[in-house]
């Protein structure tokens, strides 16, 4: 009961209102199909960590706070060299659902971040081309808190001398956390601060 009373109120208010007082989206619903891969992504995978944002003092200003954590993740990808084809500011995602990379992403080395096996000519990640998936959603989480969840995949692709040549990676967790860290230190000057811990 209490809950259809809550959606009743939810729907009576003016589009205007209800489009600065609560996001487009639900969270925990937002899907991406992967191009040319099969599955989806979606924004319960991947590592979540938290950012506190300013105090808003009213919803237009807790709007503007999201959408300066979205234009700074976007530029952690412009950093990193990843384009985003994906990019909605509205549903509050980014990123690229289907590229291929080659040893290192952001100048560091791809075996840092994805573990996809080895042989006696090295580490995979480190030699053969990775087809990789790497988005970014932001959720209002609490009164200022901001959700930074980064989901990551990878599949060593044209392996030599074995069936099949493909070999999918583990994530590391450790580009999730350097887009979070990246993006936090961007906002920085402007009163946000991260709340993961180390």
């Amino acid at each position: 009961m209490k809950t259809a009373l809550s959606c009743l109120l939810v729907l009576s208010l003016a589009p205007s209102l209800q489009a600065q007082e609560r996001p487009w989206y639900t969270p925990r619903s937002r899907m991406l199909n992967l191009v040319g891969i099969s599955g989806r992504v979606s924004d319960t995978m991947g590592l979540a960590l938290l950012m506190e944002a300013p105090v808003a003092t009213d919803s237009a200003t807790h709007v503007n706070r999201l959408g300066r954590a979205f234009a700074a993740v976007a530029g952690v990808y412009a950093s990193l060299k990843v384009a985003t084809p994906v990019r909605d500011s509205g549903q509050m995602v980014l990123g690229n659902q289907n590229f291929v990379q080659r040893n290192d992403i952001g100048g560091r080395s791809l075996a840092m971040y994805l573990e996809c096996g080895s042989d006696v000519n090295g580490l995979w990640a480190e030699i053969y081309r990775i087809r990789m998936t790497l988005v970014t959603f932001l959720t209002p989480s609490g009164v200022n808190d901001i959700e930074v969840r980064t989901v990551m995949m990878g599949t060593a692709i044209e392996i030599p001398r074995a069936q099949p040549n493909t070999r999918e990676c583990r994530s590391t967790g450790q580009l999730e956390r350097r887009v979070y860290d990246m993006t936090v230190k961007a906002l920085a000057k402007e009163g946000y601060r991260g709340l993961a811990t180390p």
